[in-house]
């Protein structure tokens, strides 16, 4: 028998898009695809992913109700070909169906990918012979398009061509027409009975994918590597069990059937075991309040599930389980390997806060494993307490309205084996804020580590406890939202140069998300290590001042080494106007196409290594704000200016400036040694102080009252603003300077000015190769009577 191609990936698993086959004998409205790869993509294959969705009407939307399947290990694994039957919701021949096969290699990337989109002919079991083409490796068509012989095509088929399916002759790769162009194949008589025992297959009353019982090639045994179904009653007509009280059962036996009909609020510990293959129907708005005890769900895989739905296959049609909802609630739960679908809707609270297929308050613990969430709305899973204690592990998410929603406390018990596929928000929720407070606070250590989906931040993030982010996170924050170190909290991000942690707006836009506030002193260091911040400066955070991190206390120890900082609002780092003394310290780390870089106070600035990158932010320089320094510090030369926004006046210690530096000093405001000492420049590069902009003046260096002051190899233009100092460099007041190797250049006033009235005027120990050019007045001006017996020789022009 001769049956054209169509290209495509089998699977050893029989899909059920939504209803059951049937009993009858007789064929059934069904497709019977049959999935092969050519020799290419068989060597290069290390795991095959498959897909069903299904749409009502001819021409409907295709829904996210669908089976997900991965068969992995190689060739051996995979089980080539692969056989899936696809079956209308309800029996009804007017759906549509969508099969997409992805083929992946050792590395999990995709190689190759092809789909077929048609609808059902009633009363007929049709043969769809699906190839992947070793023309079509590296060809990943978009949506409603399908690989073939290299070129990307329409997907969509005429089934009405397809000929009836033959289990005793299904279509294969040897059978293929010389030439064939991917039209239909033409298929034999069959009776759909997919697992081949005449007795039709187990139904799976669910919505649009459901699983057969695996027996795809139709010798009436398992295929390897075959999922099994449920296996458990339908849950319809004489073999459903009411549940009227949770308290009325210690155990739900394996694959017994029940309807609960209204909301259950049980008051008193329950103590319940539910076996696999448990089946419960919750009619509309039904669903269980469960505030303490032990309850267990314990499924099993390949067809044992517990399956929880709604009486109909749609999102909220009935409420969920809630689980201690007060906080003096205690109890242990765990869900393995159970079936969460078609709830989140109104059950026992109208509060749309409190609503999820499974909803933890309290103080309860919670363990899930294998289980999967579907169809539900609001959320899959809600944690909404900071004293539940939840683990999640190699479970799926799948179209729900958001996976996960849960505080910040519960984010550490999400491991990276969850999957989570085509949900309305493909992120997992942290937030849950406590009512009235507005915030989520960390109250105990936890460690968020990387998933298949971002982390979505919609609550502001208040640390009291110790947060470790691991390697290769994502977190995206929502407008205004932001971290805020309290006391006793402690931010640990450490990325790797391939991993890097990436904190980011949910929007790429500047200043979406608030940024990190340090706003306590710690005893430990904040540490970001090969971090991305981004899209953060959004000034309703802090209430004050915009930054990407923002430092407003004394004490603060931060590091920030190996990271970039991209695209925040007025400044990727800021300090506060009253922070003089902090432990912190930027090096290495790259901004670019922030407003500014940073904006630091002056006795901070020290913390600033020279290593760093600034590439095309708006002011490509580093802003300082003026304050008066009381300790040593030392002012490397940085690849991009610094600008000073106000006086910088040495107080007490000394200010090193090396070569190379370069100072722009806004108008009207001066650099001075005030009772401390400025050494600026040196051997090596030019050092520069000049002003901020071409129209405006600064008033200069001042030396007042210090001693040791040496100003060397260093360019000194556009001071002389102040009507009283009125110079470049002035010296008065006891204060001594020595000049070397200095040009004294385009003052608007005076060059150099030395004031001596004879009771402790300045002066100057040592001029050696000063040149003079373009100052307003004279290059050189002694003021007082004594003037300019204390100025060395040279001084003058």
């Amino acid at each position: 028998m001769q049956y054209e191609r169509r290209t495509g990936i089998g699977a050893a698993v029989a899909l059920l898009l939504g209803g059951a086959l049937g009993c009858e004998l007789e064929p059934r409205t069904q497709i019977m695809s049959v999935t092969d790869a050519e020799s290419g993509v068989r060597a290069a294959a290390h795991s095959l992913e498959i897909q069903v969705k299904g749409g009502s009407g001819r021409d409907g939307a295709l829904r996210s109700e669908r089976f997900l399947r991965t068969f992995s290990g190689g060739e051996e694994g995979i089980g080539w070909p692969r056989k899936v039957a696809i079956g209308p919701l309800d029996d009804d021949p007017s759906r549509v169906f969508e099969y997409v096969a992805t083929a992946h290699d050792e590395s999990d990337e995709p190689i190759a990918r092809v789909r077929a989109i048609g609808d059902f002919v009633p009363g007929k079991t049709l043969a769809l012979l699906m190839v992947l083409e070793d023309s079509c490796l590296d060809m990943l068509c978009p949506e409603e398009e399908t690989c073939r012989a290299g070129a990307c095509v329409d997907a969509h088929i005429d089934t009405s061509m397809l000929e009836a399916y033959d289990p005793d002759d299904p279509p294969s790769l040897e059978d293929l027409a010389p030439g064939a162009d991917g039209g239909a194949g033409d298929g034999g008589a069959g009776d759909g009975d997919g697992d081949g025992d005449g007795d039709g297959d187990a139904s799976v009353p669910a919505g649009d994918a459901g699983v057969g019982d695996g027996d795809g090639d139709m010798t009436g045994e398992p295929d390897a590597g075959a999922v099994e179904p449920y296996t458990g009653p339908v849950c319809e007509g004489d073999n459903e069990q009411v549940i009227e009280d949770l308290r009325d059962h210690e155990v739900l036996p394996a694959g017994t059937c029940w309807r609960v009909t209204a909301p259950q609020v049980i008051t008193t510990d329950v103590t319940l075991r539910v076996e696999a293959g448990v089946h419960i129907v919750f009619e509309q708005h039904a669903g269980w309040w469960i505030p303490d005890g032990s309850v267990s769900f314990e499924g099993e895989p390949a067809g044992g599930e517990i399956v929880l739905r709604g009486a109909e296959a749609t999102r909220g049609h009935w409420g969920g389980i809630a689980l201690g909802r007060l906080t003096s609630d205690t109890g242990s739960l765990s869900f393995s390997n159970v079936i969460f679908r078609d709830a989140g809707g109104q059950s026992l609270t109208t509060d749309v806060n409190e609503r999820a297929a499974v909803q933890v308050g309290g103080a309860v613990t919670v363990d899930i494993d294998g289980a999967r969430f579907t169809n539900n709305d609001i959320a899959g899973l809600r944690v909404s307490s900071s004293a539940a204690t939840v683990a999640v592990t190699g479970s799926r998410f799948d179209d729900n309205a958001v996976p996960i929603r849960t505080h910040i406390n519960g984010a550490g018990g999400i491991a990276a084996s969850n999957v989570f596929e085509a949900n309305d928000d493909q992120t997992v929720h942290l937030g849950e804020a406590v009512a009235g407070l507005g915030w989520s606070e960390l109250t105990r250590p936890v460690a968020i580590g990387p998933l298949a989906v971002p982390y979505r931040v919609t609550e502001e993030l208040r640390l009291s406890a110790r947060m470790d982010i691991e390697a290769g996170t994502r977190m995206e924050f929502e407008s205004g939202m932001g971290i805020e170190l309290d006391p006793g909290g402690l931010l640990v991000a450490s990325g790797t140069a391939d991993a890097m942690v990436e904190l980011v707006g949910s929007e790429a836009s500047r200043s979406h998300w608030g940024g990190i506030h340090v706003s306590a002193a710690t005893t430990e260091a904040h540490i970001l290590d090969f971090v991305t911040l981004a899209h953060a400066g959004d000034m309703t955070f802090t209430s004050t001042n915009q930054a990407g991190i923002y430092i407003s206390v004394d004490d603060a120890r931060f590091t920030l080494t190996n990271s970039l900082l991209h695209d925040n609002g007025r400044a990727a780092i800021g300090t506060f106007s009253n922070v003089v003394q902090s432990n912190w310290t930027v090096s290495d780390t790259t901004f670019r196409d922030n407003e500014a870089p940073m904006i630091v106070e002056a006795a901070l600035f020290d913390s600033i290594a020279a290593d760093n990158v600034y590439e095309d932010n708006d002011v490509n320089r580093l802003i300082v704000r003026g304050d008066n320094l009381n300790r040593d510090q030392t002012w490397p030369a940085h690849p991009v200016p610094l600008q000073i926004e106000t006086h910088v006046r040495v107080e007490t210690g000394t200010l090193t400036i090396e070569p190379g530096a370069t100072l722009l000093l806004a108008a009207g405001q001066e650099l001075a040694a005030n009772g401390g000492t400025l050494i600026v420049g040196g051997s090596g590069a030019l050092t520069t102080l000049s002003r901020r902009s071409d129209l405006e003046a600064w008033n200069g260096v001042r030396i007042s009252g210090s001693s040791g002051n040496v100003i060397e190899n260093t360019l000194v233009e556009y001071g002389g603003q102040s009507a009283t100092s009125g110079s470049n460099i002035f010296v008065d007041n006891d204060g001594s300077l020595t000049l070397n190797n200095t040009r004294i250049e385009n003052s608007g006033n005076f060059g150099l000015r030395v004031f001596d009235d004879g009771s402790g005027g300045g002066e100057v120990l040592g001029c050696t190769n000063i040149t003079y050019a373009n100052n307003t007045s004279n290059d050189f001006e002694p003021v007082g009577s004594q003037a300019p017996n204390n100025v060395a020789a040279g001084c003058q022009p």
